[in-house]
């Protein structure tokens, strides 16, 4: 059963990705001045903070 699980993960963030590429190549103008308005110290930190909370939390999972 936790095999169907991660297919159906593996599955939906594939997608995930496939509609995002296909959609960045449809409107490259839109995305690279989006891309430009982007806050990159913002998007650093909101990166640390959710990979540390998932590491944090992991251990309370077990």
């Amino acid at each position: 059963m936790i095999w169907v699980f991660i297919f159906m993960e593996l599955l939906a963030f594939g997608l995930a990705f496939v509609v995002f590429a296909a959609l960045r190549a449809r409107s490259l103008a839109v995305f690279e001045s989006s891309q430009a308005e982007l806050n990159q110290a913002l998007a650093l930190l909101n990166t640390v903070v959710l990979v540390t909370s998932g590491y944090f939390f992991f251990p309370f999972c077990i």
